[in-house]
């Protein structure tokens, strides 16, 4: 079929899909660099959500940084964070209830990815939503975190299910169990995008730029909203340079 992939899930091309970005909240930066790029984002790009990186040698110097991009960019802008599972569970319950102090929209894989039992006793004791979902590999395990009540953000990666049909089977578990589904993108922006212009549980994705060069198609964000990709298919065609790149590896 010579259409976007959206269209064959049944989009109209006119839904809605913000944009969320993870390129300006290293954790390697100094709290300055992390201030100066978040707003940038904002000011230079049009984002109304970054995400940051938690889950330094310092619980407290961790809260500092966020306090320091909240106080920049004011309260009207939403602020992911993520952990990449740095913390043990008394960690993360004390950090995870003072990030409510800085209004979190949530914090991502707190624990080790695959802890149901961890993360049901953490949704049980702090109000910062969590959202999990990047390294979960098969529906399976996507239904024991729902079922537990252990994950409030939905974030399957198309590239670690078995491809659009299971990813869209999450997706529909999340959203039979009133979930947002917000998928972990990596560098995967590229077909991600269709599915959620499709998905009635996604409203927003995380956009991080590192293939945009590499794809004839690339994804396209502006003023902070993903603009549906008009090109058959899902986008995934690399360029003659990129190919020759990888050859070259």
């Amino acid at each position: 079929y010579d259409v976007p992939l959206w269209s064959l899930k049944g989009a109209s091309g006119k839904e809605k899909l913000e944009a969320y970005n993870t390129d300006g909240g290293w954790l390697n930066w100094t709290k300055d660099e992390l201030v100066s790029d978040c707003k940038r984002m904002v000011e230079e790009h049009g984002y109304r959500a970054v995400k940051i990186k938690v889950g330094g040698e310092s619980g407290v110097e961790d809260l500092k940084r966020v306090e320091a991009v909240r106080t920049a960019l004011g309260d009207d802008i939403r602020i992911m964070t993520d952990a990449n599972g740095r913390w043990s569970l008394p960690e993360a319950i004390r950090l995870g209830k003072r990030l409510a102090d800085f209004d979190i929209s949530w914090i991502e894989e707190p624990m080790g990815f695959d802890d149901v039992k961890g993360h049901q006793r953490l949704a049980n004791s702090i109000s910062t939503p969590i959202a999990l979902g990047e390294q979960l590999y098969s529906v399976q395990q996507f239904r024991d975190f729902i079922q537990a009540g252990a994950v409030d953000f939905v974030q399957p990666d198309i590239v670690r299910l078995a491809g659009i049909t299971e990813w869209w089977t999450v997706a529909e578990l999340a959203h039979a169990n009133n979930l947002p589904v917000v998928p972990h993108v990596g560098d995967m922006a590229q077909v991600h995008q269709h599915l959620c212009l499709a998905h009635p549980a996604c409203d927003l994705l995380e956009y991080i730029p590192w293939l945009k060069d590499w794809m004839k198609t690339p994804a396209e964000v502006k003023d902070g909203y993903y603009v549906a990709p008009e090109a058959a298919g899902a986008g995934m065609e690399p360029t003659e340079e990129a190919l020759a790149t990888i050859n070259k590896i």
